[in-house]
């Protein structure tokens, strides 16, 4: 469920992205990095990471002139984000910022779920003369341990019956709707700024 909703996050940020109007596309772009700052201060890593995939889809991220229509402390801003939730490294500055800070706190998923996966296909289940690798079970269970400790302090926050409306409003798409989408997003954004055009 929450790999859906990442998804779904994620296009309905590109979506609202690719605007005919350039004042608009820059309005959304603003918008929504100011709201991975908030989800930021919340220490939301999930939602952030969400947020910034629909920012970095190439229909979105190839809007140059857009980008430098941002003001430089927004530019300034996205920069700072996209390279504290780089895959450089296997996460490296994530996994610094995630480590400093304070519950409640919802990580990036697919940071363990890649972890998960390192090693289950890295190390064997069983060792010499058959015997059961508790080495590999001791690294799952730490990955496991990771995600259930950050579950322990929950946020305390107040209904906002508009947002909450917004939020469920967000469509779920299939997989053949997705490929869809990001046919015509790309038409879109390419029509709306056309390679190499320069800025009037």
């Amino acid at each position: 469920a929450m790999t859906r909703r990442f998804n779904d996050i994620s296009w309905w940020v590109s979506e609202h992205c690719v605007q005919p109007k350039l004042k608009d596309r820059v309005k959304y772009m603003s918008k929504f990095i100011r709201i991975i700052e908030h989800l930021r201060s919340f220490n939301n890593f999930n939602t952030i990471m969400a947020f910034i995939a629909g920012l970095t889809n190439s229909a979105v991220f190839r809007l140059k002139i857009t980008k430098e229509e941002l003001k430089p402390k927004t530019q300034e801003t996205l920069n700072e984000l996209l390279k504290t939730m780089s895959s450089d490294g296997s996460f490296k500055e994530y996994r610094k910022t995630i480590q400093t800070a304070n519950p409640p706190l919802i990580p990036y998923l697919g940071v363990f779920l890649t972890d998960l996966t390192f090693i289950e296909d890295g190390s064997p289940d069983k060792i010499r003369n058959n015997l059961i690798n508790f080495h590999k079970r001791q690294q799952v269970y730490d990955v496991l341990d990771k995600v259930h400790i950050y579950q322990q302090q929950p946020y305390n926050f107040l209904p906002v019956s508009q947002i909450a409306d917004l939020l469920k409003k967000i469509p779920h798409r299939t997989a053949e709707e997705v490929d869809k989408m990001q046919r015509d997003l790309y038409a879109k954004s390419l029509e709306f700024e056309p390679r190499n055009v320069e800025r009037e």
